[in-house]
């Protein structure tokens, strides 16, 4: 066999690889150092590696026949995710990519390869928001959904958000700084504020010649009440109505919901007879004198107080011989009579109390005359109540019959407890004691010395 040394190698002709293109040959497969044709010598066998260099692709992405996007993508690659997501079509979601414009081949994402450059065109979908109007305390009141993105808000919900007797305003932040215009484009959910407020209106009247009246201002669903105050010389005031012809009267419920005017209703004060009612109290405390119409009930109730004296009721005479009475009338000024009995006075008289050592009693206020009775408790230590007398020798006890008729004192008698003795021997009850306890030692005694003789 033969073997040919080469000093130098020939360059090879040019190589092809679809999607590469040939950068050169390398002395290692690392592709470190590259092969010099002209100047590096075959002096043993070798191999050279020949490296291929990926092609790279231009894809751009296009929405609206406007390119929106562009990325590098090698040879056989997938386009990366991260380029794709990162792409945002205002105002749309995107649906997929395609191939062409007509948006009928789609491009696979995870398995397409990347072999020439290439566009890819947007499918996509309009984004759809809400608005959501909501009050100060956070609490939807109505929602306006499917708005199309750039859109305005269609007008509908004016209709619920609207609030009889309110006037709202919308703004778009809590601080309530921002209005929000009902043509301003929905992109993106949106919220709005609605705060309400409360309507005022003027309520007027129309007084009929009586004292005229200054408008009020109220607000919606208040009251318009009753007690607005007109007067009119010679008219007696009949009330408020809602129309100039008293048909619908202002009641306690009446309610204002729009500027309005309430008309007064007068009746004519015919003439009427006056006579006047004094008093003579008899000197009892005064009495003003009262007008009345003639022809009215004068009544009996008229207060007048004197001292030491009861108010016996009043008379048509001086001689307190006719009782005025609940169906007495007045025909012309007249004067009716204070009539009197005289209190007698009631004499009083102290009884106090001498309970000799025992617990103290207070003294008691009686009426003279009166019956003291026996039920005063007071105890001495030692000794046995015997009850009360009228002297301090108690001769004399304090009886249920026993009346007051001055100041007076009544006194306790005790008897002192003594200790018990036993009959017909003088002993005390300790001496009896102290003799069973010493029998029954000497028992004990006599016991503990039989025991001993009986063991020896």
């Amino acid at each position: 066999m033969m073997y040919f040394t080469i000093k130098q190698l020939q360059r090879p002709t040019t190589l092809i690889k679809e999607g590469y293109t040939f950068e050169g040959w390398y002395t290692e497969a690392a592709f470190t150092n590259q092969w010099n044709f002209e100047t590096n010598k075959v002096t043993e066998d070798v191999t050279p590696y020949g490296k291929w260099i990926p092609k790279i692709y231009n894809v751009e992405f296009k929405f609206n026949n406007n390119v929106i996007h562009s990325t590098k993508v090698k040879h056989g690659d997938t386009i990366p995710m991260e380029d794709v997501s990162d792409i945002v079509i205002e105002g749309h979601m995107i649906e997929g990519w395609f191939t062409d414009p007509e948006l009928i081949n789609i491009w696979d994402m995870f398995d397409g390869k990347v072999t020439q450059d290439m566009t890819l065109y947007a499918k996509t979908e309009m984004e759809r928001f809400k608005v959501d109007f909501v009050d100060i305390f956070g609490n939807i009141i109505t929602t306006v959904k499917d708005i199309p993105y750039n859109t305005v808000t269609p007008n509908a919900y004016q209709i619920i958000i609207n609030k009889a007797g309110y006037t709202y305003a919308l703004y778009t932040d809590a601080s309530m700084n921002t209005v929000w215009n009902q043509d301003q484009r929905i992109k993106q959910d949106t919220v709005v504020l609605v705060v309400y407020t409360l309507n005022n209106y003027t309520l007027s009247f129309e007084v009929n010649g009586g004292s005229p009246l200054s408008t009020k201002t109220l607000s919606h669903g208040s009251l318009v009440g009753l007690n607005h105050e007109t007067t009119r010389a010679g008219y007696e005031f009949e009330g408020w109505f809602l129309d100039a012809g008293f048909t619908i009267p202002v009641t306690s419920e009446t309610t204002i919901a729009a500027n309005m005017t309430i008309y007064a209703q007068w009746k004519e004060i015919p003439v009427v007879q006056k006579a006047i009612l004094s008093f003579e109290t008899n000197g009892g405390s005064s009495l003003a004198p009262i007008e009345f119409e003639k022809g009215s009930l004068i009544g009996t109730n008229y207060v007048t107080t004197k001292s030491g004296y009861m108010f016996e009721g009043w008379f048509l005479d001086a001689g307190f011989t006719t009782p005025v009475t609940s169906e007495t009338t007045i025909a012309a000024n007249m004067t009716i009579y204070a009539q009197w009995k005289e209190i007698p006075v009631v004499q009083k008289a102290i009884l106090s109390f001498e309970t000799n050592g025992g617990s103290s009693l207070a003294p008691i206020e009686f009426e003279k005359g009166s019956l003291i009775g026996t039920n005063y408790v007071t105890t001495k230590s030692g000794y046995t109540f015997e009850g009360w007398f009228l002297d301090a020798g108690f001769t004399t006890p304090v009886t249920t019959e026993t009346t007051i008729t001055a100041n007076m004192t009544i006194y306790a008698k005790w008897n002192k407890n003594t200790e018990a003795v036993l009959p017909a021997t003088g002993m005390s009850t300790t001496s009896y004691v102290f003799i069973g306890i010493t029998i029954v030692i000497i028992g004990l005694g006599v016991v503990l010395w039989s025991r001993k003789n009986d063991d020896e």
